[in-house]
């Protein structure tokens, strides 16, 4: 099978979870033996092809990476039509909205899978839009303006498709309530991670590479450092927690702990300051992390924060967490509470950081204990979102829908 995988970006880009899921993916259908074309912005060093583990990726030229521009969609769309002509792809697959504007050719079927709709992670959600007032919406629009002009494209978009895989419940819900007409086409595929290129979790061995002290409690996040990540919520959580540090100081030996933050992003600066106001001197802002030291990140933390504002459509962040032994503490926004159950982690009301810093105080006396769970946390990511069931799911979404276009066609 001949497949056209569409992504804005991949790790070389940027880290995130949309890159690393976007290669996984197409890594994995390689190993299953099909053959895969990878289409995606430009190479941050020119490079206009590369050839990897059985990928075929082209950069499209004159694009910016990792970002969706105007001039990105007519020339990915032509693209995608040159390769067509000479390899007759048996389907296009696009991740996230790299297809917007892609009109495809009869039985070419067309598979969307949206990370998110339009507007679940921005404040122009409609649970969380009537939370502000007038001028804060207004503000809000006008930041997101583009993104506003993007919805007549975007419903086309999913009407146009052949068939919409969704990653979790919350995402199913919000893509039926903006367009009924689409919920024949949803199909609910969560997301998978390839626990193949993570090792079993040492915590011990991962802190002596990073230098990273081996009796400190390391509290980690990996983000974009943008509004809706709610990292300031994290930061005030943890200022919180630190003005009465010495209520749970005791319970763990003494130690004093770490919040180390990854990724960049337009707040970087404003957040700094805040830690600066604060006076939360114990946290530190590493940048973009080099995808090889990520896995270390990972399994040398006590305890992954995510501290979403938006409602996320599925946090494989929070999978790729687990699967390194780390509990995670999530806020109780959008598909999180699907993923994060007791069994692995706890959650705190959305935007309180107050409530963060409260499940901090209990947590991190007991964190210890969860240290010996290393191995029961990738349990769970092995039994609920391994790499190959997800592929198994895939592909049998991929041969439904390739059969139906060659038997009858599709209307696109």
């Amino acid at each position: 099978m001949k497949i056209c995988l569409l992504t804005r970006s991949l790790p070389v880009h940027r880290t995130g979870g949309l890159e690393t899921h976007a290669w996984d993916l197409a890594r994995g259908l390689a190993r299953r033996g099909c053959h895969v074309f990878l289409l995606t912005t430009a190479h941050p060093d020119g490079r206009r092809e590369d050839d990897i583990e059985g990928v075929h990726i082209h950069y499209i030229p004159k694009t910016l990476p990792a970002r969706y521009t105007p001039l990105f969609f007519p020339r990915l769309n032509r693209e995608i039509l040159r390769l067509h002509e000479r390899e007759g792809f048996d389907l296009v697959h696009s991740q996230g909205f790299a297809a917007l504007t892609f009109r495809p050719p009869v039985r070419l079927p067309l598979i969307v899978t949206l990370h998110g709709t339009l507007f679940s992670e921005t404040p122009l959600h409609r649970d969380q839009f009537r939370e502000f007032s007038f001028f804060e919406k207004v503000r809000k629009v006008w930041r997101h303006r583009y993104r506003l002009m993007m919805y007549p494209f975007y419903m086309r978009f999913l009407r146009r498709a052949s068939l919409i895989l969704v990653d979790s419940r919350f995402s199913y819900n919000e893509t039926r309530r903006d367009l009924p007409e689409v919920e024949v086409k949803l199909r609910l595929v969560p997301l998978g991670i390839d626990l193949s290129r993570i090792a079993a979790p040492d915590r011990a061995s991962a802190r002596a590479r990073l230098g990273l002290p081996q009796e400190d409690v390391i509290l980690f996040t990996l983000s974009r450092l943008e509004e809706m990540k709610g990292v300031d919520v994290a930061l005030r959580g943890v200022a919180a927690l630190e003005s009465r540090k010495q209520s749970w100081r005791s319970a763990v030996a003494e130690r004093d702990f770490i919040y180390l933050i990854g990724g960049e992003g337009r707040w970087r600066g404003r957040l700094e300051d805040m830690r600066s106001q604060l006076g939360i001197s114990q946290v530190k802002f590493l940048g973009r992390i080099p995808s090889e030291q990520l896995s270390d990140y990972f399994a040398a933390a006590d305890l992954f924060i995510q501290p979403e504002r938006g409602h996320p459509a599925f946090g494989i962040v929070t999978i790729e967490s687990l699967a390194h032994g780390t509990p995670v503490l999530a806020s109780d926004a959008g598909a999180t509470p699907e993923i994060i159950t007791p069994e692995v982690g706890w959650l705190f009301k959305r935007g309180d950081a107050q409530q963060l810093a409260e499940s901090l105080r209990n947590i991190l006396p007991t964190i210890g204990e969860w240290r010996t769970r290393a191995a029961l946390l990738r349990r769970y990511v092995e039994e609920h979102y391994s790499l190959e069931r997800f592929l198994d799911d895939t592909l049998e979404v991929y041969h439904q829908v390739s059969a139906a276009a060659k038997g009858r066609g599709i209307q696109t």
